[in-house]
């Protein structure tokens, strides 16, 4: 596989827009066999919103956050990660959920080091997944159905199903990667 961390910073700029609602984290690291890792929730099925969602740590921005903020915000409260750890790269184009006033700003982040040791919101985290970015980026798994006259992309885990926004912003991030790794 290509330089996945020459890659990262080169995938785009971070979109501080008015219209963004949340960000999220893409927060990747190496493990102690150099495999790049992504930090990846699952949400109790008890959640109001999204139970069992397999999803990137992320939420909404608070009055006068920037999405770089929020993102590394949510990322401590839901599994514990220290912000100082965390090198922010770039970022990837807003994703609009199904409802149109929710844009979602996607941050990427490299973790300086080891992986810390990381600790779950159980309120918001039923379990933290680190699955590889290789496997993510070529599993032939992956599938998609109409929605809406929008394409809704699915991927089904041993934890659960890896969807929606999550999903959609994931495999448009993969297409950067995968482009900058070209160049």
């Amino acid at each position: 596989m290509f330089d996945v961390w020459s890659a990262a910073e080169n995938v785009g700029p971070i979109y501080e827009h008015h219209d963004a609602r949340s960000a999220v984290l893409v927060a990747l690291f190496k493990d102690e066999e150099a495999n790049v890792r992504i930090i990846l929730t699952r949400r109790p099925d008890d959640m109001a919103t999204h139970p069992g969602d397999i999803v990137c740590p992320g939420g909404r921005l608070e009055p006068g956050e920037s999405v770089v903020e929020a993102a590394l915000r949510e990322a401590y409260e839901e599994v514990g990660l220290d912000p100082s750890l965390v090198e922010i790269v770039g970022g990837s184009e807003p994703f609009w959920t199904r409802s149109i006033d929710e844009m979602i700003v996607p941050v990427v982040g490299r973790i300086r080091g080891d992986l810390p040791v990381l600790t779950r919101s159980e309120r918001e985290v039923a379990e933290i997944l680190t699955p590889r970015l290789d496997f993510l980026m070529s599993t032939t798994d992956w599938h998609s159905q109409q929605w809406r006259g929008h394409e809704i992309w699915f991927l089904e885990l041993p934890e659960g199903i890896l969807w929606g926004a999550t999903a959609g912003m994931l495999r448009h991030l993969f297409t950067l990667l995968a482009e900058a790794g070209k160049g």
